[in-house]
């Protein structure tokens, strides 16, 4: 079995409670995979801090979501 970890969007733009644009990004990216072979295994969320500044630092914190996808792998 291979393994694939695809870095997903950092900010999806809502319009009030709709959140079909965010499903249709997310639904795009794994499509995008699948037509390449990779089968859809799981999103993984891991929150990142991030410093910035030189004298006055400020960390930002940032969940990054990371698509998991598989396949098999044949030996040739």
């Amino acid at each position: 079995m291979e393994y694939k970890v695809v870095a997903g969007p950092t900010t999806i733009t809502i319009k009030g409670e709709d959140t079909r644009n965010a499903s249709k990004v997310f639904s795009e990216l794994i499509n995008k995979e699948a037509a390449e072979g990779w089968i859809f295994h799981s999103i993984q969320t891991v929150p990142t801090l991030s410093k910035s500044g030189f004298i006055k630092k400020h960390v930002e914190e940032k969940n990054v979501y990371l698509l998991i996808f598989s396949k098999e792998s044949y030996l040739t």
